[in-house]
């Protein structure tokens, strides 16, 4: 996703502003704002004691979970977290079709390594972009491609997910710190974390991004960064002019 997209965009919508900038599109259609549902798995308060066994039967479960959410089109986005991460407890993350908090949290519930008490959930609304919707139909069409051309790149990339408590200043920081083709998805949270700054980078390493926001003069010491798995199709949403987002009027890259 563009600089001139995203961070136009980010600003209306941390500012309760609910319009993309005029003429953005994705994919040959429109953009609007939306909202969806996020949720944190975490390791359990009081982790089950399972065999080796059950342990891989109980993740089994989960994968299942996500394949069978997804191909329903109600789990939109998955992956889990690796390290470094700030938070260690983090496991992954679902992004869920669903926008209000009770229908999020029933969503997410439906985890069985959750419900085994192997995870803990924080869930939450996210403000963002509707071209989350397109995610599903551009995996398959990912996957599609993967089989005709017999491509053996990876699956799975890194890239690094940030959680900034000063949204407004965080947005500005990342628009100055060098990122502006390296965004991937910006969003404001809801409680419990409301108001604050979601981010997904294309930036491997989430070192990287805290030394780029400390150069910008961000106070970094109010985000949480982390190393996180996704499809790479997500690169998709960072190229302008490449099938990403695009306004109507460029301005010149810099």
């Amino acid at each position: 996703m563009s600089q001139r997209t995203e961070v136009l965009f980010l600003a209306l919508l941390l500012s309760a502003c609910a319009a993309p900038p005029e003429g953005a599109t994705f994919r040959g259609g429109p953009v609007a704002p939306d909202r969806f549902g996020l949720v944190i798995l975490r390791d359990g308060e009081v982790p089950p004691a399972l065999t080796a066994e059950q342990r891989s039967e109980a993740f089994a479960e989960h994968f299942g979970f996500i394949e069978a959410s997804a191909r329903r089109q109600e789990l939109l986005l998955s992956g889990p977290f690796g390290q470094p991460k700030d938070v260690d407890d983090m496991r992954g993350l679902f992004v869920f079709d669903a926008s209000e908090e009770e229908e999020i949290a029933a969503l997410g519930a439906g985890d069985p390594t959750t419900r085994m008490g192997i995870f803990r959930q924080d869930a939450m609304t996210l403000d963002t972009l509707d071209l989350l919707r397109q995610l599903p139909e551009m995996v398959r069409d990912h996957a599609s491609r993967r089989v005709r051309s017999r491509d053996a790149g990876p699956e799975v990339v890194s890239y690094t997910v940030l959680f900034a408590e000063d949204g407004p200043t965080a947005l500005t920081a990342l628009g100055s710190s060098l990122f502006a083709e390296r965004v991937v998805l910006l969003g404001r949270l809801g409680a419990p974390r409301g108001g604050e700054l979601f981010g997904i980078l294309d930036v491997a390493d989430p070192e990287e991004v805290r030394a780029r926001l400390a150069a910008a003069g961000f106070d970094v010491t109010g985000v949480e960064l982390a190393r996180w798995y996704a499809t790479p199709v997500l690169r998709e949403f960072a190229r302008p002019g490449d099938g990403g987002v695009a306004g109507e009027s460029p301005a010149p890259s810099r």
